[in-house]
C-alpha cells in the first residue's frame, strides 16, 4: 500500500497498510499538498506507478523522498523505486540517526536471521552501509509508525 505526498518543494513516499494511519499523516501533511494513494481496496488494485512516473517528470525540482519502515525491506522498497523504478528518492526519516535516538529505545525490533541476510547485499551499497552497519551491530530495526508519532508530535 503506496501513499505519495507532494507539497510544492517536496514529494514523500510511504508504504504501508492502514486507514487509520494514512489519516493521521494527511492531518500531519494538511495543508501542504496532494496524495496519491494505491493499494488493495476491496479487492482491487490501483496502480501508482504511472503516476508516480508523471509527477516525478512533470515536476523536476521537487525533491522526492521516501519514507519506510528501518529495516531490510524498507531499504528494499527505496533501493527498487531508485534503481528499477527509476526515480531518486532520498531517505525521510530512516537512518542511524533514528535508530539510535533514546525516544526510540524501547520501540525497537531485535533482526531476524531473515533480515541480516537480506542486509547483506545492502551493505555494499554506499547510501545504505551506515544504517546496516548499525542495524547489525545492534540488533534493531523500528517501524515507520513509530518515527511518525514522534513527527506529529504525540511521541
Amino acid at each position: 500500500y503506496t501513499t505519495l505526498f507532494r507539497s510544492k518543494s517536496l514529494f514523500c513516499e510511504k508504504t504501508r497498510n492502514s486507514p487509520d494511519f494514512d489519516r493521521k499523516v494527511q492531518d500531519f501533511m494538511d495543508g501542504i499538498g496532494g496524495c496519491i494513494s494505491s493499494g488493495d481496496v476491496n479487492g482491487y488494485h490501483y496502480d501508482v506507478a504511472s503516476r508516480r512516473k508523471l509527477i516525478y517528470k512533470n515536476n523536476p525540482n521537487i525533491k522526492y523522498m521516501h519514507f519506510g519502515d528501518i529495516d531490510a525491506g524498507g531499504l528494499w522498497i527505496h533501493h527498487n523505486l531508485c534503481e528499477i523504478k527509476g526515480i531518486k528518492f532520498k531517505l525521510f526519516c530512516m537512518s542511524e540517526k533514528e535508530l539510535a535516538d533514546p525516544v526510540y529505545k524501547t520501540c525497537l525490533h531485535k533482526l531476524s536471521e531473515n533480515d541480516v541476510v537480506r542486509m547483506q547485499e545492502l551493505k555494499a551499497i554506499r547510501e545504505y552501509k551506515n544504517v546496516v552497519d548499525f542495524m547489525i551491530k545492534n540488533n534493531a530495526k523500528l517501524e515507520q509508525e513509530i518515527v511518525s508519532l514522534r513527527l506529529m508530535g504525540t511521541l
